[in-house]
């Protein structure tokens, strides 16, 4: 093969020529053409084309798609905002009772400490008043309870009388006697009220007093004497009347009631004696029916430890008894060795004659009166709720319960 040499290659001006003339013109024809396409649109430039167009149409679905979380972000947080305003406004209203219910709490915490103040006073003087009458009276361990008793009728049928009594002969005083020593009493009572008792200055003023002081004398002596003896004398309807006659309605308690003129502290005290004796005897009734019930299955006989059972119940009942008169006897001589004043005690005697003084009513007459002052209620509407209530304990109540003579107790004598 023949060999050629560079200068042979280059020296010849055809060649060379061709080769520098051809190659730009190929270059420039295909840059020439790619540039005519581009900007003729020619077939060339197609894909371009459908570049930017799938591309703007991405960006437009992507900007729905912004605006649709926008909108949805938007709902999501207005119904949030809704939900935080609506616990919000709940939250403010529980706030709102639950202040309400803390002041009528601390309203009632108030009240109740002021009532049991009162009590607490009023079961001081008590136990002042008993402990008095235990160091001076008669003492259980001396003469008979019976002879103890007759004295003790004797010595206020001298101060009521004014002389001594015909029937101290140690014998038995006939009831006959009791209640016509009791008439006496009442109408000395009421002569001493119209002799003007009010004026501390007169003598009809201490005539009244010894009356008033005798009375609860005789009555805290037979009380602490024996409960058997104070149920006997308590439990005898003194009615000096030929004829027997009904008993009284609401309507002439509150009469009473109004003629005592007792003050707020009064009122207090009573309703707190009151409150006492409620919550005593809903707890003896209670210990009581289960009793009364044990006694009554075990009544027909059955063995040695049915027998024993049954005895048993029967000192649990006769202690309740005694709970049950202890009660009532506690409330007496709050209400009126106590609270009420000599002048009050007998203008309630004097008014309430010729039926006994019926201290249930007249504390549910103080009570009905707060509560229709306090509730807003009707007066005619705590009265009847406070009779319901006195009803649902006197359900079941032997006749000569202690607390069913409240209701009707034999007058102070």
């Amino acid at each position: 093969m023949p060999q050629i040499m560079p200068s042979e290659f280059l020296g010849e001006p055809g060649l060379d020529a061709e080769i520098m003339v051809g190659l730009p013109q190929d270059h420039a024809s295909s840059n020439s053409g790619e540039y005519s396409n581009e900007h003729n649109g020619a077939p060339l430039g197609e894909p371009v084309a459908h570049q930017r167009s799938s591309s703007a149409e991405e960006h437009e679905k992507s900007a729905q798609r912004a605006a649709r979380v926008a909108e949805k972000n938007r709902r999501a947080q207005k119904r949030f905002r809704e939900r935080e305003k609506m616990k919000k406004a709940t939250l403010e209203s529980q706030v709102a009772e639950l202040t309400t219910k803390l002041a009528a709490l601390s309203q009632e915490k108030n009240r109740l400490e002021n009532r049991n103040n009162i009590l607490e006073k009023v079961v001081k003087l008590k136990d002042e008043y008993i402990t008095d009458l235990e160091s001076k009276g008669p003492k259980l361990e001396l003469p008979p309870a019976q002879s103890n008793l007759n004295e003790a009728l004797h010595d206020f049928y001298k101060v009521v009388m004014e002389g001594p009594c015909p029937h101290n002969d140690g014998g038995n005083i006939p009831m006959s006697a009791i209640q016509k020593t009791h008439k006496a009493y009442i109408d000395a009572l009421a002569k001493a009220l119209v002799e003007g008792a009010e004026d501390p200055t007169r003598p009809a003023h201490k005539r009244m007093c010894d009356l008033v002081r005798a009375d609860r004398a005789v009555m805290a002596r037979i009380g602490l004497l024996s409960d058997k003896l104070y149920m006997i004398v308590a439990s005898q309807q003194v009615m000096p009347l030929d004829k027997p006659i009904g008993r009284p309605d609401m309507q002439h308690w509150k009469g009473v009631l109004d003629t005592v003129n007792l003050s707020m502290s009064q009122k207090e005290a009573v309703l707190a004696a009151r409150h006492d004796l409620l919550s005593r005897m809903g707890s003896i009734v209670a210990d009581r029916q289960p009793l009364v019930q044990g006694i009554a299955a075990n009544a027909e006989g059955g063995d040695f430890s049915k027998q024993y059972e049954r005895r048993e119940m029967i000192e649990q009942l006769q202690n309740n008894l005694k709970e049950e008169y202890r009660a009532v006897f506690d409330f007496e001589v709050a209400l009126y060795q106590t609270i009420l004043k000599p002048l009050q005690q007998a203008r309630m005697q004097v008014a309430s004659y010729p039926w006994p003084v019926d201290s249930l009513a007249i504390c549910g007459l103080i009570a009905a009166e707060r509560q229709s002052r306090e509730a807003g209620g009707s007066f005619e509407e705590g009265a009847q709720q406070m009779e319901a209530d006195y009803s649902s304990l006197l359900t079941g109540l032997p006749e000569k319960s202690p607390f069913r003579m409240l209701a009707a107790p034999m007058p102070v004598l």
